[in-house]
């Protein structure tokens, strides 16, 4: 047997040492994000909240609620270039993946804008230090870079069968003992108590996301050459999603092990699952995703995927056993009628690109109809944008959808 590897240490002392100068720096003023956190009180939007969640409860066991639930995925970095009203920010995204006083201005005026002027079916909100995509770069060593005014990058360095081979022999450190995992708890302490020291009531904290191995291989790889060692490699392929699997719940584990509790919903993403056809999936990602499912998911499986995925529907529901997916921005919203109604709750049927500035709310309105109309009756479906909302997508048309939907979803239909 060869000899392991040592854990690349430097690489994730690098990405400490950018965040730690970052976290410091005064890019917002501290006392004014004291009194914004001081002054959001959730109760004030509580009528809103119980509403939303009656609505989606209704839908979530399939039952008929008052109206098509519609949920849209805006979040930090679509808040950071905000413009709509008196809601108004032009935070650099490299800055906001490393500053928590100016994640928590954005977030603040955010969440305002969400309740006060989108008033879609959302059901609550938190702070959050944001780090970004980052998270199998800081867990397996990767090297992070952070171009101006975009998130940050892990950097692929497994290009050939000899990297993925050193890889799979390199000694992670236990989640106990792993520098980047122990600047992430440091950093939540600290992002708890500095929101309850500013007498906020909202959750509050930090973390990195780590997806399941067909994912987090195309975190580390270039996707193409992950697909191709399919043909080419099988069995490396299977060492390589062994290791990435093993660290994730290794992972996991500890986290709830330090927690003092056992999960029983887990959510997965999966945003390269599209390029495998179903026996592919079977073979590569699914050992390993019911995997995890099994062991952190008993009551609740939920799946994101970018799509389009219509090709793993019936897979994904009746193998897998999903609870919850939302079907990405690219997925056919009729084939996940088809593969998910009455099975599993799904979210999506819209794209990004139909909200763009410069679009007709004309346009906009015959998309929200077609979700209305292929997927409104029967509950177990929320309209959303499949995915993140992007920066660009016209805040005008999102409060316009919602409006509309308000409307035009009553339930029960004639």
């Amino acid at each position: 047997m060869k000899e392991s590897i040592p854990f690349p240490t430097k690489n994730v002392e690098e990405w400490i040492d950018f965040q730690r100068r970052q976290q410091s720096r005064r890019i917002v003023s501290p006392e004014e994000v004291d009194d914004m956190i001081q002054a959001f009180d959730i109760d004030d939007y509580r009528q809103h909240i119980d509403e939303a969640r009656r609505r989606l409860e209704a839908s979530q066991r399939f039952e008929d609620p008052d109206s098509v639930p519609i949920k849209i995925s805006v979040s930090g970095s679509y808040f950071c270039k905000l413009n709509d009203g008196e809601y108004r920010s032009d935070a650099n995204l490299r800055d906001y993946y490393s500053n928590m006083d100016l994640d928590f201005q954005v977030q603040l005026k955010g969440h305002r804008w969400s309740f006060e002027e989108l008033r879609d079916d959302r059901t609550g909100c938190g702070l959050r230090a944001e780090l970004g995509p980052v998270g199998e770069g800081v867990l397996f060593g990767f090297k992070i870079i952070h171009p101006d005014d975009t998130s940050p990058w892990i950097v692929r360095e497994l290009e050939t069968k000899e990297d993925i081979q050193e890889f799979i022999r390199t000694e992670i450190p236990h989640p106990e003992d792993h520098p980047g995992l122990k600047f992430v708890r440091e950093l939540d302490e600290q992002v708890k108590e500095r929101v309850e020291s500013a007498g906020g009531d909202l959750s509050a904290g930090t973390g990195i996301g780590i997806h399941p191995p067909l994912s987090a291989s195309c975190a580390l790889m270039e996707p193409t050459k992950v697909v191709k060692l399919m043909y080419r490699d099988p069995e490396l392929v299977h060492s390589f999603f062994e290791k990435l699997a093993r660290e994730k719940i290794r992972l996991h584990e500890y986290e709830d092990e330090i927690a003092g509790r056992r999960r029983e919903s887990f959510g997965l993403a999966d945003d390269h699952m599209l390029m495998l056809s179903p026996d592919q999936y079977r073979e590569f990602e699914m050992p390993y995703v019911t995997r995890m499912y099994d062991r952190f998911g008993p009551k609740g499986r939920r799946l994101h995927g970018d799509g389009p995925n219509d090709h793993l529907f019936e897979l994904l529901a009746d193998e897998v056993k999903l609870t919850d997916m939302d079907i990405g921005g690219f997925s056919s919203l009729r084939r996940a009628v088809e593969g998910l109604k009455g099975k599993v709750n799904f979210s999506g049927g819209l794209n990004c690109k139909d909200f763009y500035t410069g679009t007709s709310f004309d346009h906009v309105r015959s998309r929200l109809d077609q979700c209305i109309s292929l997927a409104g009756m029967g509950a177990g479906y929320q309209i959303a944008i499949g995915g993140e909302t992007y920066v660009g997508v016209d805040p005008v048309l999102l409060r316009r959808a919602v409006a509309y939907v308000r409307e035009a979803g009553k339930l029960p239909r004639g």
